[in-house]
């Protein structure tokens, strides 16, 4: 190895404050040349890069070396051990990334080369199923929490049979409630790629039993696995619920709750973004060798870089799949690279035996969540739990728009004991005037063409929300009250939320929609749910909804129909004076803002000064 070597500088990096980065990135040809003149670790790079990226290669790619460890940390940092990587990019700024390792306790003559485990090149071998075994087994001997009573069957389950070429549709009213299955997370996909679905016409046929050989490759890679663990029934939700019955779709999205609390094993088709794309992946893993000046050999590995940020996986950026997610006490996701393992207890996966598993802000739920004695209003942590997973939800994708609620019918089931009231789009009813306080994460949020949701619900705009916590957690208004709700005979609902008002009672104050729109937009107190025309002298009206010492929260609305007060939401202002503690128990008297270069004193902010109770409908 050439220790001079300008192409690689045999990994040593000088420091950036963030990385180690070896280079600029040249061109593949640099390298190659550089290996032919005899360095040796630009030939075990080259030998790396064409057995791993091969057919993709060309000469006018592009490389990178990137050393990262504990103490320089970069955002692309995959685990908390030191990570050798680089990557190899192409014209269309496509990036490959390869990582290098060594075994524990073997020689190499990079320092800067980590330890690293073997992980199997497919997802599909021996020593893949061994390890789902071990993780199931270790999970139902010793996670209590992920043990709950079986005492629940879907309506219909598949089975798997053994070592038939079909599999059947089964009706479970006459099966042992304490039977095992499995479930199936998966992306459909395009409709071509779901070759079967449970339709009227077909159910007969089904029963009787359908070909192995015509399933989607998802769907017959999962009764593969379910053979090789040796449980003979699985639920698969195109298989298992009418397509074309409107009420049979409804009956059982009510059920999504117990469907994965109480599956055996979801297995999650994480890196397949149709039916087409099976479990199974093969994925190289390519070695080096050589002989150490004292004579000692040496092992160095590299392979693709293993994927673990749930954004990375197609299954995972579908709205469907949050719930399935949070609700399935045990998980196992097929990627493109390795096999990862979620549970309530425990998150894990192949090449990070200890530390592992997805990097997710996502929390399972469990089904026996202790309901408080007293439920009004609900605990912080209930209220903040529901704006985490509706944050979640609203990064995530949805083929149908109307499934908004029936997507996240389940968390809301389980969640219901906490909570002393109904879910309104989206909204309980006992923590109403927190659950009004979202803001959209994104300027370019919209309103759908058709509606989906009223205006005061986050599924009124097709985009992220979130929550201001500390903002969102103070007490709601002295004066304000929900009178009366909206009503929906859907459970779950199917398009949309039917019904659209909601009657409050509350103080509103009146500004000109220009004074809210740049004196406080300026400030960053307002922010507008989607992009309104109004002319800048119109009133719009601020409801007060939060306040506590140096923190409020109003809802700006424009009026429809002002005979009948009846109301809109176009956004929300919050205000928090940084100077005053959180949650005080006196009420404010003053505050300060800044006006230009002055401070002025106010009572509060403007938008919250006078205004008159009133009860209004809001739509």
């Amino acid at each position: 190895m050439d220790a001079n070597c300008r192409t690689c500088q045999n990994f040593k990096c000088r420091s950036t404050g963030y990385a180690g980065v070896l280079l600029s990135p040249p061109p593949l040809e640099t390298l190659h040349q550089s290996a032919e003149q005899g360095c040796v670790t630009c030939d075990i790079l080259w030998i790396f890069i064409k057995e791993l990226l091969k057919p993709d290669l060309r000469q006018d790619y592009t490389f990178l070396f990137i050393v990262k460890n504990e103490d320089h940390r970069t955002l692309a940092k995959i685990r908390d051990d030191q990570t050798v990587l680089f990557t190899v990019t192409g014209p269309t700024k496509r990036t490959e990334r390869i990582t290098l390792y060594r075994l524990q306790d073997q020689p190499c003559p990079w320092e800067a080369v980590p330890t690293a485990v073997h992980v199997p090149t497919s997802t599909k071998s021996p020593e893949a199923l061994s390890w789902v075994n071990e993780k199931l087994a270790a999970c139902l001997q010793s996670h209590p929490t992920c043990n709950a009573t079986q005492d629940f069957l879907p309506t219909r389950l598949v089975d798997v049979g053994f070592h038939t070429p079909i599999v059947k549709l089964t009706e479970t009213f006459g099966i042992p409630p304490t039977t095992l299955y499995l479930a199936l997370s998966h992306c459909w996909g395009p409709p071509e790629s779901i070759t079967t679905k449970l339709t009227t016409a077909n159910y007969a046929n089904y029963k009787q039993g359908i070909p192995i050989s015509s399933l989607p490759l998802t769907f017959q890679h999962a009764v593969e696995l379910a053979r090789s663990l040796s449980v003979r029934y699985i639920w698969i939700d195109s298989l298992c619920i009418i397509q074309d019955d409107a009420a049979d779709w409804r009956a059982e999205a009510a059920t999504m709750c117990s469907v994965y609390q109480h599956s055996h094993l979801t297995i999650a088709a994480a890196a397949s973004s149709s039916g087409k794309g099976g479990l199974f992946y093969e994925s190289p893993m390519s070695e080096a060798t050589g002989v150490l000046a004292d004579g000692r050999p040496y092992s160095v590995f590299a392979r693709r870089e293993i994927k673990h940020m749930d954004r990375q996986f197609p299954l995972l950026k579908r709205g469907w799949v949050l719930q399935e997610r949070v609700l399935s006490p045990r998980m196992v996701f097929f990627g493109e690279h390795e096999l990862l393992w979620e549970c309530r207890e425990c998150q894990t996966c192949q090449c990070s035996p200890h530390s592992g598993g997805i990097e997710t802000i996502i929390e399972k739920l469990s089904p026996e969540a202790p309901s408080t004695q007293n439920k009004a209003p609900p605990a912080a942590e209930t209220v903040r739990r529901w704006h985490d997973l509706v944050e979640a939800y609203t990064e995530l994708g949805l083929t149908v728009p109307g499934d908004i609620f029936a997507a996240i019918y389940g968390i809301a089931d389980c969640l219901s004991p906490l909570h002393d009231g109904r879910l309104l789009a989206g909204m309980w009813e006992d923590s109403m005037a927190s659950d009004l306080a979202w803001r959209r994460s994104i300027p370019s949020a919209q309103r759908l063409g058709s509606w989906r949701a009223p205006t005061w619900s986050w599924a009124s705009i097709q985009g992220p929300v979130f929550w201001d916590e500390v903002l969102s957690l103070c007490p709601a208004e002295e004066r304000f009250g929900i009178l009366r709700t909206p009503r929906t005979s859907d459970v779950p609902p199917t398009v949309g939320f039917s019904d659209r008002a909601i009657r409050l009672r509350g103080v509103v104050v009146p500004l000109p929609y220009g004074h809210v729109r740049y004196y406080l937009g300026r400030k960053q107190c307002y922010i507008e749910d989607v992009a309104v025309q109004m002319d800048l002298g119109e009133d719009v009206y601020c409801l007060r909804l939060l306040h506590s010492h140096g923190k409020y929260t109003s809802i700006v609305l424009c009026r429809t129909d002002p005979a009948n007060h009846v109301y809109e939401r176009i956004g929300i202002a919050q205000f928090t004076d940084p100077g005053e503690p959180y949650i005080a128990a006196e009420p404010v008297a003053t505050r300060y803002i800044e006006e230009g270069n002055k401070h002025v004193r106010e009572g509060s902010p403007p938008w919250w000064e006078g205004g008159t109770v009133v009860e209004l409908e809001l739509i």
